[in-house]
């Protein structure tokens, strides 16, 4: 993420439609938008039956 510019991190739980509005903005022509789940160390996946984490981060 760049210094100087706002930039816009999308959260929230999964199936909510993160990845959708990111990619719609950017369609949109806005370029500092970025989804939690594709930021190494931000996110995880997790089994809500287990507690256990599936996946941290995509990258």
């Amino acid at each position: 993420m760049s210094q100087g510019k706002i930039n816009t991190l999308i959260i929230g739980t999964s199936g909510t439609g993160k990845t959708y509005l990111v990619n719609q903005l950017k369609i949109g022509g806005v370029k500092s938008v970025f989804d939690a789940d594709y930021i190494p160390g931000v996110g995880e996946w997790r089994n809500h039956k287990t507690n256990k984490t599936v996946l941290c981060s995509i990258f």
